[in-house]
């Protein structure tokens, strides 16, 4: 007898009971773009016949890490309907969400359907600033790539996130309290979840980060729905015009100072070159092009980007030391000291002369 995939079988009986209209529901799973560091995806065809006529629509599943990994929790229902608002209410380009499970008992862990785009995405591995889509661009198409990006952006902060029913993101009960949410967020997830192994560890670059945005926080003069994980390698784009297809993976919005955004979205892209020892591809913006650019799409002065910066620095180093550590656990070659000295800290020893990192 063939064998039975036991997860196409549950998710055939779980879409027949969403699809009380349809006959002879099957899914077919295509090639596995591989699994991200915070959340599984796997790509499907759903296929079944309605009312004589043959139906058919290309999904992708996003489906919860089985177990605790880069975040001690994770809520897809959260991400699900950050995008459903954002797709009926606004123009943000965001993937349709079709269906959402928060029981893990179907398949092992809950997981939402979305309608699946066809595009490219620039890769974190290996850098897109040393291979695919963006790598093989032209400088125009580059700088298209960035300013589409941007500019779906500027329409998220936008968005007037009251209206789209979007308070259970977190709405700040004063200035300051965007600001704190975050910092105490990343405090505790430095204290329980880095230090998970040893509550003594010592990470001295992060904690000096950490007091200082304690001590210079500021209260923004406007807030809005930020995509929490700005990135280029979170765009969907379309080919060959590299249009802006889709913003991808809301797990970390949050409504603050959109400021965090674009400084998230310079540091992932530094990274991405600095951080691995090569120069910037032609096209890439400077952070004083990035800043020119959104103020001039959104009519808003950025009078806070250092602090922003430290900010996004501080939590991609420490997601980043948590991913390192487990690589580690699993027998992975990397070195003790690169937990203390890497990029995030290298970084975040020259924004605010700090001892070099491991001394």
């Amino acid at each position: 007898m063939p064998d039975v995939n036991p997860v196409l079988s549950a998710l055939e009986a779980w879409l027949r009971a969403r699809l009380p209209q349809a006959q002879n529901v099957g899914v077919v799973e295509l090639q596995r773009p591989g699994t991200g560091a915070s959340s599984e995806t796997r790509l499907f065809d759903v296929h079944w016949n309605e009312a004589g006529n043959p139906r058919s629509v290309p999904v992708v599943l996003r489906a919860a890490p089985s177990r605790p990994g880069v975040f001690p929790t994770y809520d897809l229902g959260f991400q699900f309907r950050i995008m459903q608002s954002l797709h009926d209410h606004t123009g943000v380009p965001v993937p349709k969400v079709l269906w959402l499970e928060e029981d893990p008992a179907i398949i092992g862990a809950p997981f939402f359907m979305m309608q699946r785009l066809e595009g490219d995405v620039p890769q974190d591995f290996p850098s897109y600033h040393t291979a695919g889509v963006y790598h093989d661009a032209t400088p125009a198409m580059r700088r298209k790539m960035w300013w589409g990006c941007l500019d779906a952006m500027v329409k998220l902060h936008a968005v007037d996130w009251k209206h789209c029913g979007l308070e259970f993101v977190g709405v700040p009960t004063r200035g300051t309290d965007a600001v704190d949410r975050l910092l105490t967020h990343w405090e505790s997830y430095l204290t329980h979840w880095v230090k998970k192994e040893d509550p003594q560890e010592s990470h001295p670059t992060m904690e000096a980060a950490l007091a200082w945005l304690k001590a210079n926080r500021y209260e923004p003069e406007s807030v809005a729905l930020n995509w929490g994980d700005a990135k280029l390698g979170n765009v969907l784009f379309s080919r060959p015009e590299r249009d802006v297809l889709a913003l991808l993976d809301w797990e970390g919005a949050c409504i603050a100072d959109p400021e965090q955004d674009l400084a998230s979205l310079y540091f992932s892209d530094l990274r991405a070159h600095r951080g691995h020892g090569i120069a910037p591809l032609e096209g890439t913006p400077t952070a004083e092009e990035l800043i020119d650019r959104y103020e001039e799409l959104s009519g808003r002065r950025v009078k806070h980007f250092l602090y922003n910066e430290v900010l996004a620095t501080l939590w991609r180093g420490l997601v980043q030391i948590r991913i390192m550590k487990d690589m580690r656990a699993t027998g992975m070659n990397i070195p003790a000291e690169m937990i203390r000295n890497n990029f995030p800290t290298q970084h975040l020893s020259k924004l605010l002369r700090l001892p070099p990192p491991g001394s």
